[in-house]
């Protein structure tokens, strides 16, 4: 996703304490990176997406316009997290830009370019890198509360 690379990608997200989950499927994913050299490279990774809803094991009934919102928010910060633990991996652990920081810094502004490849390793360690997710449900069909659930048990908001 973070490459800019066409792909799908399902997957489940925990939505309360307890074991509730639902299931998406995230499709249509872009990459926008944004650059500045403040004190510094910093980069913007804006990722967007369409989710579709797949399965819903949960007890929220999703035809209530606030569940799929609260749900898609958890959705964007719990994958900003991650993401942000992945990249902050690969700049002190891996020690690799296999996310293509310098490349974007290269076709972009390659006069700064040559002033940092010799020294790379060491700014790329040091680069802010901040990851924002955008996304937006598409479609969630007729997938309201379990079927199994009685009418009191179902959490509206």
């Amino acid at each position: 996703w973070m490459l800019d690379r066409p792909h799908r990608q399902a997957l489940s997200v925990p939505v309360s304490e307890e074991r509730d989950t639902v299931s998406i499927e995230l499709r249509r994913m872009n990459a926008k990176r944004s650059l500045s050299f403040d004190g510094g490279v910093k980069m913007t990774i804006t990722l967007t997406g369409d989710a579709t809803l797949l399965e819903n094991n949960s007890n929220l009934d999703m035809m209530t316009p606030e569940v799929p919102d609260a749900i898609k928010r958890k959705l964007e910060q719990d994958t900003e997290k991650r993401i942000g633990r992945l990249v902050k991996k690969l700049q002190n652990e891996v020690k690799s830009d296999v996310i293509h920081v310098g490349d974007t810094i290269f076709r972009n502004r390659p006069g700064r370019w040559r002033s940092l490849m010799n020294n790379w390793d060491a700014e790329f360690a040091q680069a802010k890198i901040t990851v924002r997710v955008r996304l937006k449900f598409v479609r969630f069909g007729l997938t309201g509360a379990p079927g199994h659930l009685k009418e009191n048990d179902i959490q509206r908001s």
